[in-house]
């Protein structure tokens, strides 16, 4: 059996969810199974010491104290947990037996009961490398930036059914590393073209992407990590954090729509409509008709296998879905396009070193501290130019030194080098662009 910690991941989930899939093909029946499953084995797991996976933590007392009280806490809301799977499999079945309309209002009642409202991701925290790749074709012109940023309004026929979009809907998903875009699109480096955006902190700071991620999880990790360096104790009952007993109901109701949003299609799954589709697509609808949102993060399905993947760090797992805004008389969202920075790979650039990118950041760290000085606004270059650096130190953390001579990361090098390179001549110039 697992602990606590094992039993929260999404590598475990994913177990539970594989086993419970029906012989009746009906998705309801798998979500039932799934809501058995779940319980039980919660019901079963064992003390945090005793687990074998996580031995990295057994010898720390308060950790495995801390782990312990979560366990019995969620074990003691058996019915209370049982009620939000049977909320999330009603609007389901209130959906395949009846109507549209219903089920979306009990999907707006469900959010508005259950949800946590944390459930958010500020622009500020949106303002990072994201990458979009394209087979090689020869179909399009690889150097013209829209061709990787939606399908044309005037094509929407060819826009397939996806998780968390509707046939027929154009919209933009991007991946937080090249990695994750590979991955998703299953093709090697050599298969595609690649172009890096990034979204304007000007352009979004009143806006935000809800956040459909393993959020249980990753602050678990988090309380844990500090405990493992001894920065901090960790505390369950507590009134100061987000993560604690007093909010594990509307947590763990999160948790478990996320993991039914996430829930694995099957291998022959054809045709335009999917079961496994239908509470993203809601969500999604959600989301679209609530102003203040850009459209969803959530963690991929396909994960790149990192090498050097520790226990309680973060490591780069995510995919973003911008809502298209229309646009009658273009082929693209031209407007929209022109909230973001952008980069195309040209094939048969030369490599950059990178120290050379490394001279750069630092370069554009000193434009923006001398520029600051003449009492121009460019705090948004600042975070522009750190989410550059933080990509770098963390692309090179999870990864082993040979994923640095790989074309991945020289692809990567190279867009972050010209965007670094864009921005400095904003930068540069701050009486052309920035506020005084």
């Amino acid at each position: 059996m697992s602990c606590i910690y094992c039993f929260l991941s999404d590598e475990m989930q994913h177990k539970l969810k594989v086993k419970s899939r029906a012989n009746t093909l009906r998705f309801e029946d798998d979500l039932y199974h799934y809501k058995e499953n779940f319980i039980d084995t919660l019901l079963k797991l064992d003390a945090s010491s005793s687990c074998p996976v996580c031995h990295n933590y057994k010898n720390n007392q308060e950790v495995v104290l801390y782990l312990e009280e979560i366990r019995r806490d969620l074990q003691s809301k058996e019915k209370y947990i049982a009620t939000i799977f049977d909320k999330i499999i009603d609007i389901y079945v209130e959906f395949i037996s009846k109507n549209h309309e219903k089920a979306y209002c009990k999907m707006i009642n469900f959010l508005e009961k259950y949800s946590t409202n944390y459930t958010s991701v500020n622009a500020m925290q949106l303002c990072k490398p994201m990458f979009r790749v394209r087979s090689k074709d020869n179909k399009y012109d690889a150097t013209d930036i829209r061709e990787f940023f939606h399908i044309p309004f005037t094509k929407r026929y060819i826009v397939g059914n996806q998780r968390y979009s509707v046939a027929g809907q154009p919209m933009s998903y991007m991946a937080e590393t090249l990695q994750i875009a590979l991955s998703e699109t299953n093709q090697t480096i050599d298969q595609v073209n690649v172009a890096m955006f990034f979204p304007r902190y000007s352009s979004f700071y009143k806006k935000g992407m809800y956040d459909v991620s393993n959020g249980l999880f990753q602050n678990l990790n988090a309380e844990i990590s500090e405990a493992m360096t001894q920065s901090s104790k960790p505390q369950y009952d507590n009134s100061f954090f987000t993560f604690s007993k007093k909010n594990m109901d509307k947590m763990i109701a999160d948790y478990i729509l996320y993991q039914i949003l996430q829930y694995p299609t099957k291998e022959d799954t054809k045709g335009v409509f999917v079961q496994e589709y239908v509470l993203p697509q809601l969500m999604m609808e959600v989301v679209q008709n609530k102003a203040d949102w850009l459209g969803l993060q959530y963690q991929t399905s396909k994960p790149p296998k990192y090498v050097n993947k520790e226990n309680y760090r973060r490591f780069p797992n995510l995919n973003y879905c911008f809502l298209i805004p229309y646009e009658n008389d273009t082929e693209y969202s031209e407007e929209y396009l022109e909230k973001f920075f952008y980069v195309v790979y040209l094939e048969g650039e030369a490599d950059v070193e990178l120290e050379k990118v490394k001279e750069k950041i630092e370069e554009c760290y000193e434009h923006c501290r001398a520029a600051q000085s003449k009492r121009y606004i460019v705090q948004e270059y600042f975070h522009y130019v750190t989410n550059v650096q933080m990509y770098l130190d963390e692309l090179t953390e999870v990864n082993t030194e040979e994923y640095t001579k790989r074309k991945e990361f020289q692809i990567e090098k190279k867009l972050l080098y010209r965007f670094l390179d864009k921005i400095d001549s904003v930068i540069c110039n701050p009486e052309k662009y920035c506020e005084y």
